[in-house]
């Protein structure tokens, strides 16, 4: 495949405006937007240094909603029509009156404004993602939990992919910054089209606008409020059982949006023979979180858990969030008939400890889950070993998880 030398710096709003609908191979270009044949109205509200005023900000919201706004000098324009969804990704810590009466006059035309929840990793209202009726997103990051940046909080409504640059392997020529989204932008050494890698939650939030807008193709008459209730209602749950301060909703799902079939999904815990690798006891996890494996025989055990979000009870699915008791490496509980012991598991994408390059320091790993890697060279290994509770058939395979010029096709299990 060809290796594109990506520019780093241009044009926020090009990169979002992309992520929702870059025209991809047909067009010509290497990025296909979430909804690739939409079309957007850009309108200008910050300068070109990313500041700008409450007010020219409150009449971009306007503007977009086909209501009457103040244009050049001060003159009344209005838009040909209404757009439906409203992009926001931007935000700050306050707000005004002028642009929370714009909001809610957009929300209240028919329109839903999806806003980018704010890059300050604390439960910090940024508007106006924090203002009534708005789609806050926060953001995922690839290891599927939320980002090291993104604010959080009772304002978030959903989480989208978002990217986080520590997962880039910049000693690595051939994959690069590949932990951010991958947009449109311009290169203006050249005057040319170029290709960027950032991250933010304002890379999060086009991805939940492309797919309003899949879901309006799919269902055109489809009202403000209807269209709000079918994202939040259909995304795949994360974190602790139901709405939370994290992940709100949870993660915005194209296929379930379009479609109307919400996901049901089920998180579950299993202890592990440490000795067999067979599994003793499998229970579900509690809306608040808590678990409970009771009755287990004297012995030594793994604990893991995983979410299913397809109702087929599979665990460990590559791509499912996936964890296990330990930090990093598994850890064995020993159990007696007296012993009550306690484990706190993270879900998310399972990722390797090293040092693991070789056969003495292979990690644990579970038959029916999954692991995330990197290899800093060509010729480098990474090491596992399974417990197998039977003589059967186990298969082993390896798929790249982060985008860019390296395949994984040259990987071998």
């Amino acid at each position: 495949s060809l290796c594109w030398a990506l520019d780093d710096g241009a044009n926020h709003g090009l990169h979002v405006a992309g992520t929702i609908g870059a025209g991809g191979n047909p067009s010509g270009g290497i990025v296909s937007g979430v909804d690739w044949q939409v079309t957007i109205r850009p309108i200008r509200a910050l300068g070109i240094d990313g500041s700008g005023y409450f007010f020219d900000i409150a009449q971009a919201v306007l503007y977009a909603a086909g209501l009457p706004a103040a244009g050049q000098n001060g003159d009344l324009v209005t838009a040909p029509n209404r757009a439906p969804i409203i992009n926001m990704s931007l935000g700050g810590p306050e707000t005004d009156s002028s642009l929370a009466r714009a909001v809610a006059s957009a929300i209240g035309a028919g329109s839903i404004i999806v806003a980018a929840a704010g890059n300050t990793p604390q439960a910090a209202p940024s508007y106006p993602a924090a203002l009534p009726g708005v789609i806050a997103v926060a953001a995922l990051g690839p290891d599927g939990n939320l980002t090291s940046y993104s604010s959080s909080g009772p304002d978030v409504s959903l989480v989208a992919p978002g990217g986080d640059f520590r997962f880039d392997d910049l000693t690595n020529g051939l994959t690069g910054g590949t932990g951010g989204i991958l947009s449109t932008t311009w290169d203006f050494s050249d005057n040319s089209p170029s290709y960027t890698f950032y991250t933010g939650t304002s890379m999060a939030t086009p991805h939940v606008s492309g797919i309003a807008a899949l879901v309006l193709a799919q269902n055109p008459g489809m009202s403000g409020t209807d269209l709000r209730a079918r994202l939040l209602s259909t995304a795949v749950d994360l974190g602790p059982v139901g709405v939370d301060d994290r992940y709100g909703y949870g993660l915005v799902d194209a296929y379930a949006a379009v479609t109307g079939h919400a996901p049901v999904v089920t998180t579950s815990v299993r202890a592990i023979d440490a000795a067999t690798g067979a599994v003793v006891r499998t229970a579900s996890v509690g809306v608040d979180g808590a678990f409970a494996l009771t009755q287990l025989p004297a012995g030594s055990y793994y604990v893991v858990a995983g979410q299913d979000e397809d109702g087929d009870g599979v665990l460990g699915f590559p791509g499912r969030r996936f964890g296990w008791y330990g930090d990093g490496q598994a850890a064995v509980i020993a159990l007696d008939s007296a012993t009550v012991a306690d484990a706190a598991i993270t879900l998310g994408a399972p990722l390797e400890h090293p040092p693991n390059g070789d056969p003495a320091h292979a990690q644990e790993i579970f038959a029916d889950g999954w692991i995330a890697g990197s290899h800093l060279a060509s010729g480098s290994a990474d090491c596992y070993q399974v417990l197998s509770p039977a003589t059967r058939m186990h298969r082993f395979e390896t798929a790249r998880v982060l985008p860019g010029c390296g395949q994984a096709l040259e990987l071998d299990s």
